[in-house]
């Protein structure tokens, strides 16, 4: 994990050392996400958005792999370079698609939002990967009183999402 200090109401904190207990125990939140997610988002047709996305993906692999060769047609090049702008444009300038990537984005904004306000869920998280930044005194555990105080959101949010970015990146493939 990072040497990231997290400061909260005067104590500081960094995330305890990742290994396979610490992300068992983060399992649960990780599991409410994804059915939040799922009920936020299902009823959200992106299948225009992806199309374009991995229409986008696909021609900036055919521009590395031109770029890449050792006789990298210029034609080509142009031609693909090309495709990619309009590609690109199709999906920034359509107001509809834009509004729509905007809302899906919402939504799964919401979605963890209602996620990192369930102190039944987040509590027992925090409590495991959180630790003292200076020591290990329990006594700067983080208490019941200090999840009811509208302050914690912030620093909640800032945690977990560290905490999974890093989590997320690092799981077995």
């Amino acid at each position: 994990m990072s040497n990231k200090i997290y400061s909260y109401k005067d104590k500081s904190y960094k995330m305890a050392p990742l290994n396979l207990g610490l992300m068992n125990k983060a399992a649960p939140l990780l599991i409410k996400y994804r059915k939040l997610h799922y009920e936020y988002t299902k009823d959200i047709d992106m299948s225009r958005v992806e199309a374009i996305q991995n229409r986008i993906d696909e021609l900036k692999t055919a521009i590395s792999q031109v770029e890449s060769g050792t006789n990298a047609g210029e034609d080509r090049l142009a031609a693909l370079r090309s495709k990619l702008a309009e590609a690109e444009n199709e999906l920034n300038d359509d107001v509809s698609l834009r509004n729509l990537m905007r809302f899906y984005r919402d939504s799964e904004g919401l979605a963890m939002y209602e996620l990192i306000t369930d102190a039944k869920v987040v509590k027992p998280l925090l409590s495991n990967i959180m630790i003292p930044a200076d020591s290990e005194s329990i006594r700067d555990k983080l208490r019941e009183q200090d999840f009811n105080v509208p302050e914690i959101f912030d620093f909640i949010k800032e945690v977990l999402t560290d905490f999974f970015s890093y989590t997320l990146q690092n799981r077995p493939k």
